[in-house]
């Protein structure tokens, strides 16, 4: 089968350009179809069909950090390297900087930064809070829900919890300026239909 798509040309997904890497691999069609191994990162190798990649064009905005700290004349003055620094920063948020830090009314005690850390360093980013009564799981689910929307844009957030503990989740997370709707078992499954 001749494929569109050779191995280490650089691909993005269709539903998000911004997910992109090289093809690493050719694989066996299947119904007909094209597929790929594309390489994201040391963690995450995915297979894709053919019509589920597009080639990747790296926009004008996409630059280096160098690119964006430098220029073709001798050099920068101390507000323009400043302001390009701090662009760079924006654009590519680092994972040893805390941006949303003081951004709730909490009393901050060190270990309940530990999850929001561990967070930010994982590969893939995935965490489960589970622990006892009383040690902060409402406060670190709002520090690293603070972190994330610093970050990036952040959709829908669904709090799972016992019915009992519905409204001390809900004034907790008023801290953050959060306001979460409390939702039932009838309108949890009305909000999943019609999602």
């Amino acid at each position: 089968m001749d494929t569109r798509l050779r191995i280490g040309d650089l691909v993005c997904l269709r539903v998000d350009e911004s997910r992109y890497g090289p093809v690493i691999e050719i694989l066996s069609p299947a119904g007909g179809h094209a597929r790929y191994r594309v390489f994201h990162s040391a963690g995450e190798i995915r297979e894709y069909y053919e019509d589920q990649l597009l080639p990747y064009v790296a926009r004008n905005n996409e630059r280096t950090v160098m690119e964006m700290l430098t220029n073709d004349e001798a050099g920068l003055d101390a507000d323009t390297f400043r302001a390009r620094l701090t662009a760079s920063r924006l654009n590519h948020p680092w994972i040893d900087q805390l941006y949303a830090l003081h951004a709730a009314r909490i009393r901050f005690v060190p270990f309940q930064l530990k999850p929001l850390l561990r967070f930010l360093h994982a590969e893939q980013p995935r965490l489960l809070i589970a622990d006892e009564v009383g040690v902060g799981k409402t406060i670190e689910a709002g520090l690293i829900l603070r972190e994330l929307q610093s970050r990036q844009q952040v959709g829908n957030v669904l709090i799972v919890c016992p019915k009992a503990l519905v409204s001390k989740w809900r004034a907790e997370m008023l801290r953050f300026d959060e306001d979460f709707l409390p939702l039932n078992s009838e309108t949890l499954r009305y909000c999943l239909r019609e999602a």
